[in-house]
């Protein structure tokens, strides 16, 4: 994941997903794409960009537009959640999303691995903000303000362990 501020040059600059090809043409830009994840989204701040799949099928983006795989193919449309890189400022924004998107990014920012043994409670949607030098506990005790759960942190092996509260 990263987000980039490119000036403008007369050589291209492509940033190289294993999905998809971001050509910049000067600009600010976020893209997500991780080897372990099928998904790949780029949105783009300022400037323009070309988004390139493997048959060279592309795609250009303005301001305010966000490119996403869904299906095997490439998808444009309005960016929803602006807040949803705020990470490059340490905070992790989440804007009505389901808790276990919410782990998933925490997994990924914190480096550990959450297991959770309760599919009612992955469904829960959830608005907020979180410092991330305040950690992953300081995290999982505000959502406890808004949801019956309790976890357990093995050291051992790095993983959190979440169920409901009964």
């Amino acid at each position: 994941e990263a987000y980039l501020q490119v000036a403008k040059r007369k050589e291209p600059f492509i940033v190289k997903t294993n999905k998809y090809h971001v050509q910049v043409l000067g600009t600010t830009f976020s893209v997500t794409a991780y080897a372990k994840d099928s998904a790949f989204q780029t949105s783009l701040y300022e400037g323009r960009i070309k988004v390139v799949d493997d048959q060279m099928a592309a795609v250009y983006l303005s301001p305010g537009e966000t490119a996403y795989s869904q299906g095997g193919s490439l998808h444009v449309t309005n960016t929803i959640d602006s807040d949803e890189y705020r990470w490059t400022d340490g905070l992790i924004s989440v804007t009505d999303k389901q808790f276990s998107e919410i782990m998933k990014k925490f997994e990924r920012i914190y480096d550990v691995q959450i297991v959770m043994n309760d599919s009612l409670l992955s469904k829960l949607r959830y608005n907020g903000k979180f410092r991330i030098v305040d950690g992953v506990e300081h995290a999982l005790k505000v959502l406890q303000n808004d949801y019956p759960f309790v976890y357990r942190r093995s050291i051992d092996d790095n993983v959190i362990y979440i169920e409901a509260r009964k």
